[in-house]
């Protein structure tokens, strides 16, 4: 359907218009226009508050993402804070910190091999 929201609430607006005004010779021709319009009428609220629903939902999407990706970044940097604190402290030359820089290479060795991956699908 290559109508926007708006132009297909419009349009089903116009039909019910339309039928209200041809009421009469609408009956005569045995057609239940009282139906039609309370049918067209339901389904265009229906869709009305769907489509509603849907932009609500979209703006809580877009909150939620961006409250995610802060948070995802304060966890990153709050996590190599604590990594930098933990081999001072154990002494940088000591084997305790070389385990602990491990982390942070095989971290990026594996997001390194997972973009190459992406890159090449």
């Amino acid at each position: 359907m290559p109508y926007t929201e708006q132009q297909t609430f419009g349009f089903a607006e116009a039909v019910i218009g339309l039928l209200r005004k041809e009421q009469k010779a609408l009956t005569a021709a045995k057609l239940d226009v009282n139906y039609m319009i309370a049918n067209l009428d339901n389904t265009l609220t229906e869709a009305v508050n769907a489509n509603e629903n849907q932009e609500a939902l979209k703006r809580q999407t877009k909150a939620a993402t961006k409250y995610f990706v802060a948070l995802k970044r304060r966890l990153y940097v709050t996590s190599s804070g604590y990594l930098d604190m933990a081999i001072a402290g154990v002494d940088k030359d000591s084997d305790a910190a070389k385990s602990f820089r491990r982390v942070r290479t095989g971290y990026r060795r594996r997001r390194t091999r997972e973009e190459e991956a992406e890159t090449t699908e």
